[in-house]
């Protein structure tokens, strides 16, 4: 038996939201609309059965302004209105009405989009996936012209479908923070698209990126920059956003509590072609891996990792984190990439966020668990690529003398963000967990300390001649992991995916 909750709403004052929480950590149990009557409605309370599973878990009421009164009554509008757009994108396949034009099919999509957009939840995901349109979703992307074919594609990740692997086993990539050492993985993706013989956005199904990581994931996945003109692109942002007077940052530092203009770093990420769209419009291009960007939600009671996404979750499943990929591309970089000290926080909507690299500096162990959310826990990791931005060691027994006994403010907020970033913690963790063929950590060890914000041409030439040393030095290990990306799936594999493909509306699940 299930427990009958009841809960009366003062529609025109302030209401209550009401957030199941079952017994899973941010998994919360979908309300279906089709549960209130027409009386309950006006009356302004329903009543709803909550399943025994729930019971196990708890009630939240968080008290809200009128934001909820018509945050419920477009919610019940979209999840009716979404209803008849399925009904017609239905129609056209039916036998006797393949005269249906490309025009039409294209604004239902475009609707049906919208729709999901504007209702981003997952009590709509789930009624559209029960009304069976996924199959039709499928057929579109396969043999409709291409501006359908796009709509069709954010369709079905909007509605949480994830589409096949490309190799025997999911191929994730995942990039360190590191400010200017970002050249440090891009030199590591020149050389093993070299030996692979395979674009790197080609390459993987997941890729998740913080601060430095996101630009670079912009530049070579969105962009589509070649992983030679990133390098150039790069040497050249860095030394835009990173040019302030000592005297004149110290100050704006007192002022901003950033020590560089934040309106510089945004008047560069603006010059990005792709970043006055959303980030689930990606998901249009059907060989666009599923994407994450890390950030890190700060005005909260506890500070935790936030994603900024191209892609939903199945609304049956659901992730650890939490996120959203309605967010502009540009904004997504400004939150992922906003260090404290260094930049601005970034401000969308009531959510202050800085850069991802407080908490998850190193978003490998992200990467693997989304990628797992998506495609299943039994499928394999086939390679995981983890791409660090360099480390310095010294000898602790002999430490260097100190030049001056004095330590400037910079120095000081330079030292403290750089031991808040350490990743090679995550590193240990999964290098005993997954096996070692599959696993590859590429983190140059570099011959002086070099700071995120140097754009010193010298220096940064020093990074890149001691990541060619390294990567000469691991030969074997970079052959290992362009290996394991290449493998192909056999046979048989993609016979039964086809076969399940066409079968089910859920490959890989």
């Amino acid at each position: 038996m299930g427990v009958a909750i009841v809960l009366r709403v003062n529609m025109a004052a302030s209401s209550a939201a009401v957030e199941m929480l079952g017994c899973c950590r941010r998994r919360p149990f979908p309300l279906s609309f089709s549960s209130f009557s027409a009386s309950s409605t006006q009356s302004g309370s329903f009543m709803w059965r909550a399943p025994p599973l729930l019971t196990r878990g708890c009630i939240r009421l968080i008290s809200t302004e009128s934001r909820d009164s018509e945050q419920t009554e477009i919610q019940t509008q979209t999840s009716h209105s979404i209803a008849p757009l399925v009904k017609r994108l239905f129609e056209f396949q039916r036998p006797g009405r393949h005269h249906e034009t490309n025009l039409n099919q294209l604004e239902r999509l475009r609707q049906l989009v919208l729709n999901l957009e504007t209702n981003n939840s997952k009590e709509t995901a789930l009624e559209t996936l029960q009304s069976g349109i996924v199959p039709s979703l499928l057929r579109l992307k396969e043999m409709a012209p291409h501006e359908v074919r796009k709509q069709a594609n954010m369709a079905l990740s909007l509605l949480g479908y994830t589409p096949p692997y490309k190799g025997k086993g999911l191929k994730i990539l995942a990039i360190d923070g590191g400010g200017t050492r970002g050249l440090i993985p891009i030199i590591i993706l020149q050389q093993l698209e070299q030996v692979s013989g395979i674009k790197v956005h080609e390459m993987f199904d997941y890729v998740s990126g913080t601060s430095t990581g996101t630009l670079i994931l912009t530049l070579v996945f969105l962009e589509k920059v070649s992983i030679q003109e990133a390098e150039v692109f790069y040497r050249e942002l860095s030394s835009k956003i990173f040019k302030m007077n000592n005297l004149l940052g110290i100050g704006q530092l007192f002022l901003t509590q950033s020590f560089y203009s934040s309106s510089d770093l945004e008047k560069q990420v603006r010059k990005f072609s792709v970043t006055g769209r959303k980030l689930y419009e990606t998901s249009c291009d059907p060989t666009m891996p599923k994407m994450s960007f890390l950030s890190t939600l700060v005005n909260q009671p506890v500070i935790e990792p936030f994603l900024f996404t191209n892609y939903h979750h199945h609304p049956l499943t659901s992730s650890h984190y939490l996120s959203s990929s309605n967010t502009p591309i540009w904004q997504s970089i400004m939150a992922s990439t906003a260090a404290p000290g260094y930049f601005e926080e970034v401000k969308i909507g009531p959510y202050i966020y800085q850069d991802g690299g407080i908490l998850t500096n190193n978003p490998a162990a992200v990467a693997l668990h989304e990628a797992r959310h998506l495609w299943g826990c039994d499928v394999p990791v086939q390679t995981l690529i983890s791409l660090g931005t360099g480390q310095f060691e010294y000898d602790r027994n002999n430490p260097v003398s100190p030049v001056s006994s004095n330590i400037s403010l910079r120095e000081k907020l330079t030292k403290i963000v750089a031991s808040a970033t350490d990743t090679e913690a995550v590193h240990t963790i999964l290098k005993d967990l997954l096996p070692q063929s599959s696993y590859f950590r590429f983190n140059p060890h570099l011959t002086e300390q070099i700071n995120l914000d140097n754009c010193n041409p010298e220096q940064l030439q020093k990074i890149v001649d001691d990541t060619k040393r390294y990567l000469e030095n691991n030969e074997s290990l970079l052959n290992e992991a362009a290996a394991s990306l290449t493998k192909q799936k056999s046979f048989q594999q993609k016979l039964f995916e086809r076969y399940k493909c066409r079968k089910t509306a859920w490959p890989n699940r």
